[in-house]
């Protein structure tokens, strides 16, 4: 008990009874097909209580939360057909979609589906189609992600794909089979590795569906502390950091780079192949 509360010995209960009753209440998620699409609201955590799979069940996804929502999963797995869990828009850049493990998303369309601002922590997002899909655009209230201490590996298309500015710490992105990050940017890896993806590594840029090409014009950059990128293009010879601005390097390597707003895609200098 605080000092001030022990001031007040009358009144401590009291008091103590509004600081607990103002904390949030878990939302236990059982690990059963009666679980599937359900929504976690903000302020409410919902805690998985077992591995939830949703697969042939027809749900959009798995598990929503709504803008502020925080999904724990507690050591378990998450399998869907189209997304594993999915955020809802926010017009508040404060309500971020927070998902902690450790656990797993798995077997879905998109992993993780984010049309708001969302943070990742100590999870393993594989197996899927996309890793991670975030909308494209330069919207401050659904731009940013937060990766910290996360997985995205042997994903069949993207290990990361979209979104805005990405901030990754503790993470490795590997043996995806597209690009391993992709997004309109900036971003920014501390102590994290990407390798082994098909395509590019790294690359900042917004993708069009209707053209099938990628748009650079933002001109946003990489920068790498205490960081590995290198080992990717392994199929179609893309470089690793893939910028239209000089990406910085702090303590950090990389094997190849490439400007793509250049005729022939010229290196920019900063890796050991270039």
């Amino acid at each position: 008990m605080t000092r001030w509360l022990r001031s007040f010995p009358a009144i401590a209960p009291l008091l103590l009874g509004v600081i607990v009753a103002g904390r949030a209440s878990a939302v236990d998620i059982p690990g059963d097909p009666s679980s599937c699409g359900i929504t976690i609201e903000r302020g409410d955590p919902g805690v998985l209580q077992g591995d939830l799979g949703c697969t042939g069940l027809g749900e959009n996804s798995a598990i929503t939360l709504n803008p502020g929502a925080t999904l724990v999963l507690d050591g378990f797995r998450v399998t869907n057909d189209n997304h594993g869990v999915s955020c809802h828009a926010s017009v508040s850049p404060a309500r971020t979609c927070t998902i902690t493990g450790p656990g797993e998303i798995t077997g879905a369309f998109n992993g993780v589906a984010a049309a708001s601002r969302v943070r990742i922590e100590d999870v393993t997002i594989h197996g899927n189609v996309n890793g991670t899909w975030k909308i494209y655009g330069n919207v401050p209230w659904a731009a940013r992600v937060d990766l910290e201490n996360v997985v995205i590996r042997d994903n069949s298309a993207a290990g990361t794909r979209g979104g805005g500015a990405i901030r990754a710490t503790d993470s490795v992105i590997r043996d995806n089979g597209d690009v391993g990050m992709t997004s309109q940017g900036p971003t920014t890896l501390r102590r994290t590795t990407i390798t082994g993806n098909v395509g590019a590594g790294l690359l900042t840029g917004i993708y069009n569906d209707f053209q099938q090409q990628y748009d650079y014009s933002e001109r946003r950059a990489h920068r790498l502390i205490d960081s590995d990128v290198s080992g990717n293009g392994l199929i179609d010879g893309n470089a690793d950091l893939v910028a239209a601005k000089r990406p910085k390097l702090l303590r950090s390597t990389c094997g190849t780079s490439a400007d793509p707003t250049q005729p022939g895609n010229p290196s920019w200098g900063v890796c050991a192949g270039d």
